[in-house]
């Protein structure tokens, strides 16, 4: 799913909105039977990472900071990978 934005109200100041950027991120789970039982879903604050890209070329980003992002991403798309290849296996027949 792309990025949503959404934003949200600054706590005591209702009529004041924070810009905000999410992704979904939905993991299903087989049941005994190897079909989708469940669908796990939350949703992710990327707000730090589309911040980040829109002054990628600023001097006042840090090149560093914002590969942590990137890598920090790339390694939660791995485990959510890991998981579910053992969801798969533990469901396997």
């Amino acid at each position: 799913m792309a990025l949503q934005k959404y934003d949200i109200p600054v706590p005591g100041n209702p009529e004041v909105f924070k810009e905000r950027w999410w992704t979904a991120i939905s993991v299903p789970v087989l049941g005994p039977d190897g079909k989708v039982a469940w669908i796990i879903h939350r949703s992710e604050d990327m707000t730090d990472v589309v911040r980040a890209h829109r002054t990628a070329h600023a001097p006042s980003v840090s090149p560093g900071r914002e590969a942590a992002m990137e890598a920090e991403l790339y390694a939660r798309a791995r485990q959510l990978q890991q998981l579910n290849e053992e969801l798969r296996q533990a469901h396997a027949p």
